[in-house]
């Protein structure tokens, strides 16, 4: 039986390892909460050209919705585009009966605004990054 650490990075850590690694804790988690699966979910805007403007990504599974990305163009902002992505993730969530949505953000992103959609702060790094403080957020989405 082998004791040795392998230290791997980059490119070869990506794929085999990594995909090893996740199956097998895959194979214990399933095996305590029985098969589940994640679905990935993005809505977006676009102008008139098709250039996107206001977009959220994430992917929902285990009762939660994970919000991963939003942005909105610099020019767009304070139009309530971020509100509008981030509605349609949470609503098409909650029709797969999705109850609860997570997000994190740092303190130079856009908390307020995750706030202004109901988000709230469960938990909290400091000096992370250095020099700002990371946030860890949840809202429940009743109906779901």
């Amino acid at each position: 039986m082998g004791s040795e650490v392998e230290l791997l990075s980059g490119d070869a850590h990506r794929q085999a390892v990594a995909d090893e690694i996740a199956t097998t804790l895959r194979a214990f988690n399933e095996a305590v909460l029985g098969s589940y699966s994640f679905a990935p979910v993005s809505a977006v805007i676009r102008d008139d050209e098709g250039r996107l403007i206001a977009g959220a990504t994430g992917y929902y599974g285990l009762d939660c919705l994970i919000v991963e990305n939003v942005w909105v163009d610099d020019a767009r902002r304070h139009q309530g585009l971020g509100g509008r992505v981030m509605r349609a993730l949470e609503d098409h969530a909650r029709t797969a009966g999705i109850r609860l949505a997570r997000l994190e953000t740092a303190s130079f992103q856009a908390r307020g605004f995750y706030e202004k959609q109901g988000y709230t702060v469960f938990g909290e790094l400091d000096d992370y990054p250095p020099g700002h403080r990371y946030f860890f957020m949840k809202k429940p989405l009743p109906g779901g």
